[in-house]
This record gives C-alpha cells, structure tokens and sequence, in this order.
C-alpha cells in the first residue's frame, strides 16, 4: 500500500445553487467570513471539449482552510453542472480537494500515473487549475491547483481578512 499521495489540503471546494445565500448561511451559522467573491466567464476543457462557462466563486478562511463555493450561472456542460445533477445536496456540497502545488506538471502526471482522470481543466488569472478523480473512488475529486504568486497573495490576503473578523463588510468583490 503506498504512502501518502497527496501533500496538505490548501482548500475544500463546494458546489452551489445559489452562492448568496450560502455565504450568507455560513456566515450566520458558522461565523465564516469575510467572503471574497468574482463573477468570472472561465475558459473549461471538459470531456475533452474547450467552450466557456459563467460562474461565481467566492473564498473564505475557517482558520487556516480556505472555502471556495462555485456556483454555475450557465447550463453549458460541465463537471459542476454534473455534480449538482447527481447531488442529493439541496443547496451546497462538498466536492473537491483542492492542493496548491508548486510543479503542476509533475503532479498531474503523477496522478494520471496512479490512475487518475482528468475530469476538467482551466487556466485563470492565477493558474492552471486541474480536477482529476479515480475510478476505484470517483466521489473522491481532488484540485491541482498552480501555486502562483498571484493565487498564493489572494490566499494571505483572504486568510488575513478572516483572522481577528469582527463581522463587519462581509462580502467583499475580488479584482482579477
């Protein structure tokens, strides 16, 4: 049985129907926040066809773990779509591990090594992003996700934000 594959957690990735209010209730029930959030058209490789999708990603930090919710605001194929689709999950779940890695590359290939499959890929403003499960556990969907300068500044500054939040501003739009 081999080691451990993967290396730290950076991020748990949910799926949501309405990103407002799952901000806004995690907010109230759990004290998350501040949330930093972006409209994005995103440019996708899915089931080996390129188009683009229009979501809303927002961040935030429970201490040192970050949340990220997605929300699609398009019916154009992809693996959230699929997802929600699937989902007994009435408003948000749970469906991706995301790690930050420095050689992207490298881990992509290591995973696609192990039996990985690429289920969807994108290149954003701070990295490549590449979503891969196995087939023995395809619930199980990790993120390799580059860790870029850029990517790396908006985590510490989420991260920041979160630290010491007295509640007050908390939703807050992200540049590009």
């Amino acid at each position: 049985m081999p080691g451990q594959v993967f290396s730290e957690v950076s991020q748990l990735g949910y799926i949501t129907r309405d990103i407002h209010t799952s901000m806004r209730n995690l907010r109230d029930t759990l004290g998350v926040g501040p949330w930093f959030y972006l409209e994005n058209r995103m440019p996708i490789t899915y089931r080996s066809q390129r188009h683009e999708i229009d979501t809303i990603v927002a961040f935030a930090n429970i201490g040192p773990m970050q949340l990220e919710l997605i929300q699609q605001c398009d019916d154009r194929p992809s693996m959230y779509l699929d997802y929600l689709a699937d989902s007994r999950v009435p408003l948000h779940g749970l469906q991706h591990f995301a790690f930050w890695v420095e050689n992207h590359d490298g881990a992509v290939a290591d995973a696609l090594q192990r039996g990985f499959i690429e289920l969807q890929s994108t290149t954003v403003a701070r990295g490549r992003v590449v979503y891969l499960s196995h087939p023995k556990s395809p619930d199980f969907v990790v993120e390799f996700a580059e860790s870029t300068p850029g990517r790396q500044a908006m985590r510490q500054r989420v991260r920041e934000a979160a630290s010491g939040w007295d509640g007050g501003d908390p939703f807050r739009a992200l540049e590009r």
